[in-house]
């Protein structure tokens, strides 16, 4: 009977042979080698199936994928002929097939396979409970993947269950931290914690520490970090796994793919976008020379939706949303509809829609999302629940329906603070994003409380020069103007200007909106002519990165007539204004207070002109 142990004891004699598989270019030298080697060695059927079993589990865990495909296949086939189709000695063979088959995403497939070997592995013994726990683990990852994560719970439970009345401590710290990642799906925090701490446990009670373990572990707490928005730990803790990982898988691995993804991700949330795209650029490049020929893959998909918004961050539109198609078009054939995945790029298409200015394609979108996160989490709590409603609350806010942003902010907030309670960099953002609601709402007053209560969480999280101050202080710099405060405003937006200068440099919309705000400030102080140079600049950026009917365009045409007005230049007020009206109105329709706001002003210098004509007549 073959079991999992023995297998990976095999034979002394093929340890050498084991040790240079990797150097052989193709599945037809290994074989050609084996012929050579089971010659010399006189293997007979069964020595066989352990040799071939043992040089695809090298391939397999050095990501050659296909060459360990086929050799497990002919494993199979060797066994059957010795077994016969329905003999437990198979379930080892068919485990290893069913891990390449989720490894390239071939989920039928690997369900087929882990069917079969849960069938045929119903007998006693450690033997028993280390197969049936290795399949359970499988099926677990499989059902996670799928994005089915109480089910893929249900089964990882099942597997630690088998395994824990063995004494096989290295695979038991591997179901504990496969089963923390599915908490971590679930939100479920303290639960992931508690069993990345059980992992720590038992390997620390070892004599001869795995490697391989740590790695995994400084990964699983990676993610967790991340997902709990605790950075600066993420970053030592990802950075930890990387560099043992890399030292221990030389060439390009699954796994260290995994870990550079969550970096681009963990940079793309600090808004240090170079470091995001290096990170999740190493992600495609190992997962494209992996599954070059494999079709849609879960990791590259993954690895390019992270892509996307970094892309759209930097203000590449066309270039994010070629991305995000590509990863949705992927994730819908490999996936489904109604895929965490899926949501998530609807969830990240939405930024672009909004950026166009086509909110209600992004308001459409990010509904969308939301259907199938509340389908997956049936009411409990989550992160991406409560990321969609404060997006949604932003969209509605620049359509002026103040009151259902509101609401919208009100339950994402309810959210985070049940999630991660105070301080949390999503409380910190909402807070913020209420205070917006209330300027609008034209209570300065109470917008800036707001603001001195994201301020708190934000310096406490990132101290005081972080990236994501620069907007922060940009909206302390609007209220302060609002109420007539403008050196405070001043040096609020010099703030803000400085984080962003050095975060992008001189040409994006981020900067464009600077310009923008102390083009407004200065027109508040009756600075005319630098009103309007400020203005100029922000309207170049502007067009650089979008056409000109666009909303931020019409602000800054708004504001321009504004000026043009004041300086009693009527006819170039009245085009500024006319062209702010044109784009409002087919973007935000007749009720925009925007709209009205520019029509009357035009009636109004139409008005002047008239007067202005009858006085030169007399």
């Amino acid at each position: 009977m073959i079991s999992e142990e023995e297998i990976s004891n095999s034979s002394e004699n093929t340890n050498t042979f084991n040790d240079n598989i990797l150097l052989l270019p193709n599945v037809g030298q290994i074989l050609q080698a084996f012929n050579y080697e089971s010659n010399y060695l006189t293997f007979d059927p069964s020595q066989a199936t352990y040799f071939l079993y043992d040089i695809g589990s090298t391939l397999l865990e050095n990501c050659f994928y296909d060459q360990a495909y086929l050799l497990f296949q002919e494993c199979l086939r060797i066994a059957e002929q010795l077994f016969g189709n329905d003999h437990c000695d198979l379930v080892p063979i068919l485990n290893s097939l069913a891990e390449v088959e989720l490894s390239v995403s071939k989920y039928s497939d690997a369900k087929q396979k882990l069917d079969r070997c849960i069938e045929l592995c119903d007998y006693g013994g450690d033997q028993g409970f280390i197969s049936k726990a290795r399949a359970y683990k499988n099926y677990s990852k499989l059902e996670m993947e799928l994005g089915n994560f109480s089910i893929s719970l249900e089964w990882i439970n099942k597997s630690i269950e088998k395994l824990e009345k063995t004494q096989n401590w290295h695979e038991l710290s591997e179901l504990y931290l496969t089963r923390s990642e599915v908490y971590i799906m679930l939100n479920k925090f303290n639960d992931a914690q508690d069993d990345i701490q059980k992992a720590i446990d038992l390997i620390s009670s070892k004599e001869e520490q795995s490697p391989q373990i740590k790695a995994t572990i400084w990964a699983t707490l990676g993610l967790l970090y991340l997902t709990q928005g605790r950075y600066q730990e993420a970053r030592e803790t990802l950075e930890n796994s990387l560099n043992l990982s890399i030292q221990l898988f030389p060439g390009r691995h699954l796994k260290v793919a995994k870990i550079y993804e969550m970096l681009g991700s963990m940079y793309l949330d600090l808004e240090e976008y170079e470091e995001a795209l290096k990170m999740s650029q190493e992600c495609f490049d190992i997962c494209g020379e992996l599954f070059k020929e494999g079709g849609p893959n879960y990791r590259l998909i993954s690895c390019l939706k992270i892509l996307g918004s970094i892309y759209s961050e930097k203000g590449d539109y066309e270039k994010a949303k070629s991305t995000f198609d590509e990863s949705f078009g992927m994730a819908q054939k490999l996936l489904g509809e109604s895929h965490p995945m899926v949501a998530d790029i609807y969830f990240r298409i939405a930024s672009i829609f909004d950026e166009q200015s086509d909110y209600s394609a992004a308001v459409e979108s990010l509904e969308k999302a939301l259907k199938i996160y509340e389908s997956i989490y049936n009411g409990e709590p989550n992160c991406n629940v409560s990321a969609i409603h404060n997006n949604m609350g932003v969209i509605l806010t620049k359509q002026n329906n103040l009151d259902s942003s509101l609401e919208h902010y009100k339950k994402a907030l309810d959210i985070v603070l049940e999630l991660f309670g105070e301080f949390h960099p999503d409380v910190s953002m909402i807070y913020m994003n209420i205070g917006v609601v209330l300027g609008r709402k034209g209570d300065p007053l109470s917008q800036i409380t707001q603001y001195k209560k994201a301020l708190k969480i934000d310096k406490q999280i990132f101290g005081k020069s972080h990236n994501g101050m620069a907007t922060l202080y940009h909206n302390f710099g609007e209220a302060y103007t609002c109420l007539g405060e403008y050196e405070k405003a001043r040096k609020k937006y010099k703030k803000a200007l400085d984080i962003k200068l050095k975060k992008y440099g001189q040409d994006h919309p981020s900067i464009a909106l600077t310009y923008f705000l102390k083009g407004v400030l200065n027109y508040k102080q009756k600075n005319y002519e630098r009103a309007l140079e400020l203005l100029d600049e922000s309207l170049k950026i502007r067009l650089k990165f979008h056409d000109e009917k666009h909303v931020e365009v019409a602000k800054i045409y708004r504001i321009m007539g504004m000026v043009h007005q004041e300086n009693r230049n009527l006819r170039l007020a009245e085009n500024y204004f006319q062209k702010s009206y044109q784009i409002r109105k087919v973007i935000l329709g007749n009720e925009d207070p925007g709209v009205t706001y520019s029509k009357n002003r035009i009636a109004m210098i139409k008005k002047d002109m008239a007067m202005k004509k009858i006085r030169f007549d007399l």
